[in-house]
């Protein structure tokens, strides 16, 4: 039940949709997103991304997977300008 109740959020809400704080291969600080589900395309990621960052970003890196339960994960790596 509780796995269900998990993919039912995934899926229709895009859990992880806040942007946490990370270190990059360069060593320096980013911003990453990650918009899970069919119902987050990558204009989701963007839009959030912007809201995190009012003055426009720079994307770092970007990554698209199936996870497990074959959601597509979109992974968005960037840092405010």
């Amino acid at each position: 039940m509780k796995y269900l109740l998990l993919l039912s959020c995934f899926f229709l809400f895009g859990c992880g949709l806040a942007p946490k704080s990370v270190v990059t291969a360069d060593g320096k600080t980013a911003l990453q997103i990650r918009c899970v589900g069919s119902a987050n395309s990558w204009n989701t990621c963007y839009a959030k991304a912007k809201e995190s960052c009012p003055a426009g970003f720079e994307i770092v890196d970007k990554e698209q997977f199936m996870a497990d339960v074959d959601l597509p994960v979109r992974v968005l790596t960037y840092r405010c300008k």
